[in-house]
């Protein structure tokens, strides 16, 4: 069926040349001007090329996407621990002071 050969050259799965070649075998228009008017064949495939560049880089990218997601929940589980870390060390300090200063007014007032 030339329609499943459409699909497969629209997702760059066959060349221009199979393409044309099924088509003839389909009964389809044999040359590539009539199959394509207003294209010159060098246009046609640059722009085939630049059509499967583009989905190339597109599955790079959502590859590359879970790889930054990953690497950034990383990153705040590292922030959020460090805080936890922060806020005990800051209540450890709040703590010492108000124990040194009770201790301050004690012996103020004992002397």
């Amino acid at each position: 069926d030339m329609e499943v050969v459409k699909k497969l050259w629209s997702h760059g799965d066959i060349s221009l040349e199979v393409y044309t070649s099924m088509g003839r075998m389909f009964g389809q228009k044999s040359s590539f001007n009539e199959a394509a008017p207003g294209f010159s064949r060098t246009s046609f495939e640059q722009k085939h090329l630049e059509l499967n560049t583009f989905k190339t880089l597109q599955e790079l990218e959502g590859l590359a996407i879970t790889k930054r997601v990953e690497s950034l929940t990383e990153e705040v589980n590292r922030q959020v621990e460090r805080e936890k870390m922060l806020q005990k060390k800051y209540e450890e300090l709040l703590f010492k002071k108000t124990k040194f200063e009770g201790e301050l007014e004690v012996a103020s007032s004992n002397a």
